[in-house]
């Protein structure tokens, strides 16, 4: 009997750890993200202003399989989207050149000290476990995007009454899959420091794990979750 409870125990939380460390891609067909802008009437007040972004695809371009706005047709489009490996980049104006070009967007795999990144968690949403950036000014979620900007990192340039935005809400079709305050919702722990779990025979996990609980095949030198405890490699 103690051995069975064992045995649910350890799938129950390996299967919670697998969904962790699963891709959300954040190119969907008919994804739209929704949000409310600010702006600088001059007055002294701000206007809010409600708008959408929507993308449909997949569509080919320059080689790729990409996602563009909805409100575009392939022929109007200028912009396109494409994802790989936990990245996401967009074609538009580099502003340093002033040329098109393949930009990175999202890179979800940055940790912590890597460019504005301060701290690296998970957060559970409708029953999916989406990784967690947190930035200096602002917030990433693997397969959803930028709290400030959505499916883009930043604006770019915006007019000078430009004062910023937030997204509301992420949808699939009519189905919501995400609003403003996940975002910030409080982090999930999935594996706890002192515990060693026990598999059905008896024997413990050999698996590593980073610390935000995703399943590590091949570690390389760094701090891992193994047997329930901390270990440098």
């Amino acid at each position: 009997m103690k051995k069975s409870i064992v045995f649910f125990l350890v799938l129950w939380l390996t299967q919670t750890i697998y969904a962790e460390g699963e891709r959300h891609r954040m190119l969907v067909n008919g994804r739209t993200w929704n949000y409310m802008s600010f702006y600088d009437n001059g007055n002294m007040l701000t206007d809010t202003v409600y708008h959408s972004i929507s993308i449909d695809g997949p569509v080919e371009f320059d080689g790729k399989q990409c996602y563009k706005f909805a409100n575009k047709t392939l022929e109007e489009a200028k912009n396109f989207f494409y994802e790989e490996g936990g990245k996401v980049y967009f074609y538009g104006i580099d502003y340093d050149t002033d040329e098109y070009a393949w930009i990175e967007e999202f890179n979800f795999d940055l940790k912590v000290g890597e460019k504005e990144v301060i701290s690296v968690d998970s957060v559970s949403v409708n029953g999916e476990y989406y990784r967690r950036l947190k930035l200096m000014n602002d917030v990433w979620i693997e397969g959803i995007g930028s709290l400030e900007s959505g499916i883009l990192s930043d604006w770019g340039e915006s007019p000078g009454s430009f004062l910023g935005s937030k997204v509301i809400s992420v949808y699939d079709g009519e189905y919501c899959i995400f609003t403003m305050e996940d975002f910030t919702k409080p982090s999930i722990t999935t594996i706890v420091e002192p515990v060693i779990l026990l598999q059905h025979n008896g024997t413990s996990p050999q698996s590593y794990y980073d610390l935000s609980g995703r399943r590590i095949t091949q570690p390389t030198k760094g701090v891992y979750i193994r047997q329930g405890r901390k270990v440098v490699k």
